[in-house]
């Protein structure tokens, strides 16, 4: 079975953000969808006996119950508005799953605790990846070196699913939510994103300066512009951008290349001023140099911290 890690599946995205054109598009969904038929699904699979009996020596019964639920909300989408829905409710059941995990309700995984001093779900790490690909867009996998499970959507098979619902609000997100994330994760994943070249299991340097983080900045705003879906999820994106402009101390390239691009995305006015003032305090730290900044990281010898 393939380990899926976080810290691997976000440099082939570089492109998608990195081209500088606005990649949404398509029909205004929201005026579709308030009187599109709701999503019926009564008559659509969830989880099948196999699987659900599978489960049952890791989860709790209200979990895979949760699970069933997700699943058939999940395929009986039919606009991006129920896509949204079933979006939201599996990232949330995320973070269930783990949960259940993490506090053994099982036999099985009871007596596997028992017998030792520390319980970590990671050492069932293998049992669990066999439902991948039975959970819908569900994919277990593993971060930290492989030493903690991790639960993520299968963002491309999302993006597949997306594409057969009426219109292209939902689409559209996906796809600025992989250039951003990579193939897998959800907004707010905590990975490592798209203007990040990660070195090593924990970090690496800012790719700020080549403008995959304008572009994906400039994606954004058109996205919002366009759409009134998934606005809980692209408020998670702006904390992202946020984070990439207020910290960092690695960089790829020279000091006046980092600062034209920060330069470009403050001028696109999209943060709020207590943001913008702490950007704009990183900004100065960055123009100043000196301990603990190292630039140029393409070429130089840095050492990544």
């Amino acid at each position: 079975m393939k380990t899926y890690l976080k810290f691997l599946v976000i440099i082939p995205f570089l492109i998608a953000c990195g081209n500088g054109e606005p990649t949404v598009g398509g029909e205004q969904k929201e005026f579709i969808t308030d009187s599109a038929p709701a999503a019926d699904s009564t008559m659509v699979p969830g989880v099948s006996d196999e699987t659900r009996q599978g489960l049952s020596d890791y989860f709790s019964e209200k979990v895979i119950q949760e699970i069933d639920q997700f699943l058939m909300h999940y395929n009986a989408a039919l606009t991006d508005t129920d896509f949204e829905k079933a979006y939201l409710e599996g990232k949330a059941l995320l973070g269930v799953m783990y949960d259940d995990l993490a506090n053994p309700q099982t036999s099985y995984l009871r007596e596997l605790a028992v017998k030792q001093e520390y319980w970590s779900p990671v050492e069932i790490l293998d049992e669990l990846q066999e439902f991948n690909g039975q959970l819908g867009p569900i994919e277990i996998s593993c971060v930290a070196e492989c030493s903690e499970l991790d639960f993520v959507f299968d963002l491309q098979a999302m993006l597949e699913k997306s594409k057969q619902t009426t219109g292209s609000g939902d689409e559209d997100f996906l796809t600025l939510l992989i250039s951003i994330d990579g193939d897998y994760g959800y907004a707010g994943y905590n990975g490592f994103k798209s203007w990040f070249n990660q070195t090593w299991d924990y970090g690496g340097s800012s790719l700020v300066g080549d403008g995959t983080l304008l572009a994906c900045v400039k994606n954004y705003m058109e996205y919002k512009k366009k759409y009134v879906l998934f606005q809980s999820e692209l408020q998670l994106i702006h904390e992202d951008f946020v984070d990439a402009l207020q910290n960092g101390s690695s960089y790829n390239y020279a000091q006046q290349k980092i600062l034209k691009e920060y330069d470009q995305v403050l001028n696109l006015k999209i943060f709020t001023p207590e943001e913008e003032k702490g950007i704009r305090e990183h900004y100065k730290a960055i123009q100043k140099g000196g301990e603990p900044f190292q630039f140029e990281c393409e070429t130089a010898d840095c050492t990544y911290g």
